[in-house]
């Protein structure tokens, strides 16, 4: 096997010389780091070669309003049918799949560079427990934030507060389509309006 070590994340990988069906078991990311590209040599084959492509490793500020996000996320599934999907704000932009068994690749979209195309579904069936197959993918953070905001927080279930403070929707004054969006209010601890709460 081959590396290539990359001080950003990598956001595009590949087994650059092929044979993926018939030399070559594919490419994929280190789980414990995602800078460091492999390509793995099939048995008998003549050698492999990884290429990457890498992107910075940059946090984002999250529109709905919790911790900073990371641009890029990179996902690992491993068995008899491994499948993946990038989480809700998140696109896809790089899929893999590789096994150590040959013919366990074959006829089921992964090109000979151990690409499945990024319209395709990033998965691979038909494999078993002790002869697996494995699929990574890229996932890159959508660059329209309102796009982002309505996958993700379009309510308050996904919306983040601080602490002593709670999620309301609220029509927002600017807002043509009188749409109501998450917002964070302080938490009410006790009633100011003695009319309506009684007497302590």
């Amino acid at each position: 096997s081959s590396g290539i070590n990359a001080e950003y994340g990598v956001t595009y990988r590949e087994a650059q010389s092929g044979l993926v069906h018939t030399k070559c078991d594919g490419a994929f990311v280190k789980r414990e780091n995602g800078g460091v590209c492999v390509a793995v040599n099939g048995w008998g084959g003549p050698g492999a070669v990884a290429k990457a492509v890498c992107s910075q490793f940059e946090q984002v500020s999250d529109p709905c309003n919790g911790p900073n996000l990371p641009k890029y996320k990179n996902l690992h599934s491993r068995g008899p049918n491994p499948s993946l999907k990038c989480p809700p704000g998140y696109e896809q932009i790089l899929c893999n799949a590789r096994s150590p068994w040959l013919g366990k690749l074959t006829g089921k979209g992964v090109d000979d560079k151990g690409v499945i195309a990024n319209d395709k579904a990033c998965a691979v069936t038909g494999c078993t427990d002790r002869y697996w197959c494995e699929v990574t993918a890229v996932c890159q953070l959508i660059e329209d934030r309102e796009a982002y905001a309505e996958a993700v927080c379009s309510t308050c279930e996904g919306y983040h507060c601080g602490e002593g403070q709670e999620c309301v929707m609220m029509e927002m004054d600017d807002d043509p389509a009188d749409k109501e969006t998450p917002t964070c209010v302080q938490k009410q601890t006790r009633c100011d309006n003695t009319d309506l709460c009684g007497e302590d």
